[in-house]
């Protein structure tokens, strides 16, 4: 499967990308814990575009319709702070690359993301999917049950760490919520609590504004974007789309990459999220 979606990353790269570049000048673009290899590549392909890398600011401002003074521009992001993120550093440093590590408090704390513990236990991807559609208590009294039979080995970065990246002037820590839950599902006190108690608690551990958030899951709606803009100058989505001039500042998008370079390559030249519409299996 790997190298069918390679081939027709490939393809559709380079059919889209004579059409799509004229749109191409702002890139907001996404990872999780990639490979170090993998996210090189896409830096090398940027820096051949001639993308300028810049602070996650800059693409905001862009969104508000501000000057930014850059002619192409590309942001990296990083949702949940996993362990691997670390090994990154060398290869932000060799390009000059500015990153946003958007963490969750909880998973931090504890070493693990829940998504790992119901997938230990239930050997599925679907599963995982189940569980994103429960309500607040009944997700949390789950994941509690099977937290209690499974232990994990460390997967998020330790809080002294976290500290320690804060410090270097390319990275950049933002706010992911308190414990990483499905949004819409949560009541609006467990909503405030996600977005406030980890804006609190990430300002003081890194003594430092949290003033960016992005949606775990990439679950939001109407009620989501207010509860943000309480706490918050901006949300970033997973939604696939270019950054536009007078959007929505709670809604700015991102494309979300994987380790896979061609069809990374026609994610970002926007022909992957129509390939997925017609071809769900990819």
């Amino acid at each position: 499967m790997k190298l069918i979606n390679s081939a027709i990353g490939c393809i559709t790269y380079y059919l889209f990308y004579p059409f799509q570049k004229s749109k191409m000048n702002v890139l907001s673009l996404y990872f999780h814990d990639p490979q170090p290899e993998s996210f090189e590549r896409i830096i090398l392909w940027c820096k051949n575009k001639g993308y300028d890398f810049v602070h996650i600011d800059e693409i905001t401002k862009y969104a508000k319709g501000e000057n930014t003074g850059h002619d192409k521009m590309v942001h990296f992001s990083f949702d949940d702070g996993w362990a691997t993120n670390k090994a990154l550093i060398p290869i932000i440093e060799r390009y000059n690359v500015p990153i946003t590590i958007f963490v969750p408090v909880e998973p931090l704390e504890s070493g693990n993301f829940w998504w790992n513990f119901v997938h230990a236990k239930h050997k599925s991807s679907d599963k995982i999917e189940e569980f994103k559609t429960y309500n607040q208590d009944k997700f949390n009294n789950e994941v509690n049950k099977i937290k209690k039979e499974i232990k994990l080995n460390r997967e998020a970065v330790t809080f002294e760490e976290l500290k320690e990246m804060s410090k270097h002037p390319l990275i950049n820590i933002q706010s992911h919520t308190y414990n990483h839950p499905i949004l819409t599902n949560a009541s609006d006190k467990q909503l405030d609590f996600e977005l406030s108690e980890s804006k609190k608690f990430l300002g003081s551990l890194l003594d430092k504004e949290i003033d960016t958030f992005s949606y775990p899951n990439g679950s939001f709606g109407k009620r989501e974007e207010e509860a943000v803009a309480k706490h918050y100058k901006c949300g970033y989505t997973t939604e696939e789309e270019f950054v536009k001039p007078g959007c929505n500042l709670f809604r700015i998008p991102r494309t979300g990459l994987i380790d896979n370079y061609w069809s990374n390559l026609s994610k970002i030249v926007g022909a992957w999220k129509i390939l997925k519409k017609n071809v769900p299996q990819l």
